[in-house]
């Protein structure tokens, strides 16, 4: 699954596009018992200090963001906290 979708023009869809719209794939790939690949593209704003395009690994979020990398942002902590989860069928762990 590749999610490349993302709305940074209209304020009023910020939310549903790029934070609901993640957690229904989610819900969807639960309810499939499948483990398939997520490809998720996120955003540059989410970081500070990215003056010179380059993001490493350890590149701090930054903690003045506007409303469109927070639901970026809310997006990639959602898949993370849902893949710690052992009733998620991806989990090595389950």
């Amino acid at each position: 699954v590749i999610n490349c979708v993302g709305e940074h023009k209209n304020e009023k869809y910020f939310l549903n596009s790029n934070y609901i719209f993640v957690k229904k794939i989610l819900k969807l790939i639960k309810l499939t018992n499948r483990c398939p690949i997520l490809i998720h593209f996120s955003s540059c704003s989410i970081y500070q200090n990215t003056n010179n395009n380059i993001i490493y690994k350890n590149t701090k979020f930054s903690t003045k963001l506007s409303l469109y990398p927070k639901s970026k942002l809310l997006a990639e902590k959602y898949i993370i906290s849902e893949n710690k989860k052992k009733y998620f069928p991806c989990n090595s762990k389950s």
